[in-house]
């Protein structure tokens, strides 16, 4: 109704006049509902804290062994400086890092960003000093997610690419689906790094 008055009394730019309100507030996306209202505005949101706090966090709960992950966690490698990956999920019974973009295309150096989260000598896992113990910690690869699709990054062959486009994301099961496609990769790529040694 505040749109139409404004446009009756208004010229207003395209952008206004065709915009849509959305069929409920962000503040109010659940564990329940977020698949579906969150996936029809990634894409609008601006701030990548907008885009984990509405979509990633939801979908991490979902994707991980179990509902908690951790977040903001330094990775520590002998002679560098500490650097910190946006999450850590436990999946396959791994600590798998995941790095949140908006777009991967607009990042300068992402193969050198996720390289920091791999072969590393320790993981923090939260500001108590709690670390992810070394023979569970998953050193080979880093799970990235923009508001497009889902990537693996290798870190043998240092590449990043597409796993899934999250337009494919409709329902639990889509997730699951997801899910078992990445411990696929994470065991892959273990055991390939396993026969290179």
């Amino acid at each position: 109704m505040l749109k139409a008055l404004i446009m009756s009394k208004n010229a207003v730019p395209r952008y206004l006049e065709e915009s849509v309100a959305m069929p409920i507030p962000l503040a109010k996306i659940t564990g329940d509902n977020w698949i579906q209202v969150a996936s029809q505005y990634r894409r609008s949101f601006f701030l990548e804290k907008q885009f984990r706090a509405y979509y990633v966090d939801y979908l991490l709960e979902s994707l991980g062994d179990r509902k908690g992950f951790f977040v903001e966690c330094p990775c520590i490698k002998r002679g560098r400086k500490e650097s910190f990956a946006d999450n850590v999920i436990i999946l396959d019974g791994k600590y798998l890092p995941v790095e949140v973009k908006l777009n991967i295309h607009a990042e300068k150096d992402l193969v050198g960003q996720l390289r920091k989260y791999c072969a590393l000598d320790a993981l923090k896992l939260d500001k108590n000093g709690r670390f992810a113990p070394p023979d569970k910690l998953f050193n080979q690869g880093v799970l990235t997610i923009d508001t497009d699709a889902v990537y693996w990054y290798s870190d043998a062959n240092q590449s990043v690419r597409q796993i899934c486009a999250l337009d494919s994301i409709s329902a639990k099961q889509d997730i699951l689906a997801l899910q078992e496609q990445v411990i696929l990769l994470m065991r892959e790529t273990e055991s390939g790094s396993m026969s290179a040694e």
